[in-house]
């Protein structure tokens, strides 16, 4: 399965991706904060979609907030320590993402506060998701208007800027640092690419199966196995252009896709409550997540200033810090979600 994957990302993603960027003009995080995080967050989306339509239960929401720790901060590590250089990082990009993240991550807590989900509440977040891509294609000019509110911050990490903001007009005169590969007519991509999300789905469904087996809570399996699962396209494609030196495609793509993950929620949401059942609302539990969401605003924290005090670089220190926040932060949820800490224990229903 991880060969697959590798393959797929990259023999055909990352060569696509970089044409794409090429052909709209796009910088190397606007890029990876939205084509790169929708495409290797395809499971999470398919998850949410099983969570509400098939099990019913919390396993979507669960591994969406599990699976947003796991990219902030896991996928950080992974990022870190398998580089064997050093990454610049700038401070915009990360500073843009991650306050689109605390949006999100602000807009879900408020709307499952109930633990009941509206189509109007639902609509709601594909509207934040909308207004974040928005900003995405006038990045420049948000930029420049930012710049003046903040600008010690960006100043420095201007010195370590490797590449400009525009978002029409950008033209690359570095050579491509991907491996390419001439695809014949013979279908090899569509294979591979089938392959590839087949072996996704099976070990999702074996997850699935081994929690139910060990009679594991719907939320605690969102937060560990389906969560690393699910980010499995995510960790290799970050990986991948952070090896190439190109930092803020990565952390980009780490963030984005949490931003997409959180506000993709409110596709299935907003398909059951308006289309499926429009006379009741989606019914969520959110007593552990909420505890887990507000891990999730300090991972957003514990990241944008773990990179500054490095020195806007990502590097093996980085990755050491992140895995470190990240096993406590894992540990604090799946404790709380356990009734160990806390007096909110996520019951195991039994038919």
């Amino acid at each position: 399965m991880l060969l697959a994957v590798c393959i797929v990302c990259d023999d055909y993603f990352l060569p696509s991706l970089e044409v794409i960027r090429e052909r709209l003009g796009l910088s190397h995080d606007v890029a990876g904060a939205t084509f790169m995080a929708a495409v290797s967050s395809g499971p999470e989306l398919v998850t949410a979609f099983l969570g509400v339509f098939v099990t019913k239960g919390n396993i979507g929401v669960g591994r969406i907030v599990g699976s947003a720790v796991f990219n902030l901060l896991g996928i950080c590590a992974a990022c870190g320590l398998v580089t064997s250089g050093v990454g610049r990082l700038t401070c915009w990009p990360l500073f843009r993402d991650c306050v689109a993240y605390a949006i999100s991550v602000a807009a879900v807590l408020l709307i499952i506060s109930d633990d009941k989900v509206y189509w109007y509440d639902a609509a709601g977040l594909l509207l934040v998701y909308g207004l974040y891509i928005v900003t995405l294609c006038f990045d420049t000019h948000v930029h420049k208007y930012i710049v003046k509110w903040i600008s010690p911050c960006l100043s420095k990490g201007e010195e370590h800027r490797c590449e400009e903001q525009p978002l029409i007009g950008w033209n690359d005169t570095s050579s491509l640092l991907v491996h390419r590969r001439t695809r014949a007519d013979s279908g090899i991509l569509f294979d591979d690419s089938g392959y590839a999300h087949l072996s996704l789905s099976l070990h999702g469904l074996n997850e699935l199966s081994q929690g139910e087996t060990l009679e594991i809570p719907d939320t605690v399996m969102g937060l560990t196995l389906l969560a690393a699962g699910t980010s499995l396209p995510d960790i290799i494609s970050s990986v991948m252009v952070a090896r190439e030196g190109k930092g803020d495609m990565a952390i980009s793509n780490i963030v984005g896709s949490s931003v997409f993950g959180m506000l993709c929620l409110g596709v299935p949401w907003f398909i059951k409550a308006a289309f499926v059942d429009p006379t009741s609302p989606v019914e969520v539990n959110s007593t552990g997540l909420m505890f887990t969401a507000a891990m999730l605003l300090l991972s957003i924290i514990v990241l944008f200033v773990a990179v500054q005090v490095n020195g806007w670089k990502l590097d093996r220190k980085l990755g050491l810090v992140s895995l470190v926040f990240y096993l406590l932060f894992t540990t604090l949820s799946i404790l709380y979600q356990l009734g160990i800490i806390g007096n909110s224990p996520v019951r195991v229903c039994n038919d």
